[in-house]
């Protein structure tokens, strides 16, 4: 989307016609995306951003590197989560290819399976599992009854994944108004299981706003367990 046809809605002052492909963190983000800065204590990673362009309040404004577009507003977080919307995939994809699931796979009655997605040789799905869009599963892992796995989620070879568990779902992310009001942040990102990691029964691990939520190889979760 063109940075001006994204900003200038919001009442932000922009003639910049650039591409921009995503929202980001400020010191992660590249020259094609847009981050923010609302706490002063950021500003040394402001000065080092790579980001196409900021939202930045006035004050700060001289702290913008060269090469990065200053958007100033009064409230940078708040325009965060308004252009996040914009960057949100569709809940559901209604076209795309069938899953394609791997040799000596079991998959038990009432399981569902999304768009563009790949399960690995010799896994296990049981009754009530839900997979969906663009999601990745590897070899020889097992997903217990009613387990879901939200869309754009990988998840190693060898993984245990016990009943209800659910990976991907939001993380709490919403912008206060001044009228005391919550704008959502839209979790753009997703999860990333390794390898050989089992996760007990009941555990949400929720999916990034901007990137993934990594959970890496060989590790151990009881139950009920939350990670954000």
């Amino acid at each position: 989307m063109k940075l001006n046809d994204l900003v200038n809605p919001l009442g932000i002052q922009c003639d910049s016609d650039i591409e921009i492909t995503a929202l980001n963190s400020i010191q992660d983000a590249s020259s094609s995306e847009i981050t923010f800065l609302e706490n002063k204590k950021y500003v040394n990673l402001l000065q080092e951003t790579k980001a196409a362009a900021v939202l930045v309040q006035e004050q700060f404004k001289s702290d913008v590197p060269n090469g990065t577009i200053a958007l100033v507003c009064d409230m940078p977080y708040v325009n965060l989560a308004k252009l996040s919307k914009s960057f949100a995939p569709n809940i559901v994809e209604t076209s795309g290819t069938e899953a394609v699931i791997g040799e000596n796979c079991t998959i038990m009655p009432n399981v569902s399976i999304g768009k563009n997605s790949t399960i690995g040789k010799n896994c296990t799905l049981l009754a009530g599992v839900v997979i969906g869009d663009n999601v990745s599963i590897g070899d020889n892992t097992v997903l217990y009854a009613n387990v879901t796995i939200y869309r754009d989620c990988v998840v190693g070879s060898d993984c245990m994944i016990h009943s209800g568990t659910v990976i991907g779902s939001d993380g709490f992310g919403f912008a206060p108004t001044p009228d005391g009001k919550y704008v959502k942040i839209y979790q753009n990102g997703n999860v990333v299981i390794g390898n050989d990691v089992e996760i007990g029964s009941n555990t949400s691990i929720d999916r990034a706003a901007f990137s993934s939520t990594i959970i890496e190889d060989g590790v151990r979760l009881d139950n009920l367990v939350h990670i954000a």
